[in-house]
């Protein structure tokens, strides 16, 4: 049980740390479309992270919002 339990701690904060690095970079990975960068693997992950992007200002003001209901 102690294990199981430690296991499902570190996989919801491992969760949590990647949903927050997510919203924190994904205004800036907005304005890298189209750079030059030679690796279709890059691109393919750069495009499935910026699926939807809305502009800068716009995905600041969500990513913001979002991580602040996860961390004050």
């Amino acid at each position: 049980f102690l294990v199981a339990r430690n296991l499902v701690a570190v996989l919801l904060l491992f969760g949590m740390a990647l949903y927050f690095v997510y919203h924190a970079v994904r205004p800036d990975m907005g304005l890298t479309r189209g750079a030059d960068g030679g690796d279709p693997a890059r691109e393919a992950w750069r495009e499935r992270l910026t699926q939807g992007w809305m502009g800068q200002e716009q995905e600041e003001v969500n990513s913001y919002k979002r991580m602040t209901t996860i961390a004050p």
